[in-house]
């Protein structure tokens, strides 16, 4: 375990899938799952930015800002929702990747910004 940087132990993973998402797709799951590649991007990216965002989310909740807790994640979730409607018809799986990937980056600087703010 990585002791000296708790929490940086999924984004190094996340990098490398980044990286070799096409080829990885298709030695796991065959050669028609190669065009799945900006989803699984997406979806790590995702990964990342709900790793990141808990940690900010698990203090708020602690110092019982439930307010803001809750408002974070409402935001997070209303994005994902309005933009992978917008999102799915024209683009799939990837669309509302990419729309999980910025709910949650919302989510996660919002739930920063309440924190800062809160200290």
């Amino acid at each position: 375990p990585n002791k000296g940087l708790p929490g940086l132990q999924g984004e190094p993973v996340a990098a490398g899938g980044w990286i070799v998402a096409e080829p990885l797709l298709a030695r796991l799951f065959g050669a028609r799952f190669a065009d799945a590649g900006w989803t699984l991007r997406w979806l790590l990216l995702a990964s990342v930015a709900i790793h990141v965002g808990s940690r900010y989310g698990n203090l708020l909740f602690a110092r019982r800002e439930h307010r803001p807790y809750l408002l974070t994640i409402a935001l997070g979730m209303s994005t994902n929702l309005v933009l992978s409607l917008l999102w799915i018809p024209r683009y799939g799986a990837a669309g509302t990747a990419l729309a999980t990937a910025i709910g949650a980056s919302a989510a996660s600087l919002c739930a920063a910004i309440a924190l800062h703010r809160s200290l």
